[in-house]
This record gives structure tokens, sequence and C-alpha cells, in this order.
């Protein structure tokens, strides 16, 4: 869940429902109306898995998620451009440091950077680690 930043709108992705249904939608909840709306996808286009406990930031124009868990824990990061209601999957080098996959990790963002901190990996063993995604 995140404000964008106007402050005006919140938007939340993904999640699971009391089923442990997995969910991969993006909302987006007018804070002056309080009226929610299901976010569009480019039909045909990729989009992440379902997923659940999941990082997320706003960065302008743009939803970043990193990991969560549906069948496996995951180490992917997409980012949702929500003008053009596409989404990439943003893919390191192989030379890239990356985080391992992970769920219930924290992030916060501060200036153009995407921290992630922590989190758990397989069956709930604790990750005591840190990464920055700079986006600057």
């Amino acid at each position: 869940m995140n404000l964008n930043n106007d402050k005006t709108k919140m938007i939340v992705f993904g999640g699971g429902t009391l089923n442990k249904e997995k969910m991969n939608w993006a909302f987006e909840l007018d804070l002056a109306t309080y009226c929610w709306k299901q976010m569009d996808y480019m039909q045909g286009e990729p989009i992440p898995w379902q997923r659940s406990y999941h990082c997320s930031e706003i960065f302008g124009k743009y939803l970043v998620i990193f990991g969560g868990e549906f069948f496996h824990d995951f180490d992917d990061l997409w980012i949702f451009n929500m003008e053009t209601s596409r989404w990439t999957e943003a893919k390191l080098g192989e030379n890239s440091m990356k985080p391992k996959a992970r769920k219930f990790a924290s992030s916060f963002k501060y200036q153009e950077k995407m921290y992630i901190v922590g989190g758990c990996e397989n069956k709930y063993e604790c990750v005591a680690d840190a990464f920055y995604i700079d986006f600057a």
C-alpha cells in the first residue's frame, strides 16, 4: 500500500484472501471521495504473478514491487507505469547483486532509492540483510 506523490490517492497491489487465494490486481483509492477503482492492465502484456507479503513503493508515476510469495518466494522486481497501464519486469545483469527471494520484508523510499530490509525465506527463516535499488 502506498500513497502517490500528490497524497490524494493510495495504491494497493496484490495480497491474499481468507481462503489463501492470491491476487495480482492493483486498486486505487481516491482519498477525497473514498472511491476504489481497479487499475486496468494492457491486454496481452506481461504482469507479475499473484502474490502476498511483498514490498511496494511509488516513484512518481511508477509503482514498484519486489518479492513476496505464492507457491514459492519471489526475488523479482516489477514496475507498473500508472499512466500507460503497463508492467515491466526489471531484469538485473548477470553480475549484479540482488536480494534473495523473500516474503515479509520491509521497504521504504528515500530520495530515489527503494530500500529492502530483512524478511523471511523458505519456511520462515529470517533474512538479516538490506539492499537498495537506485532509480535515479
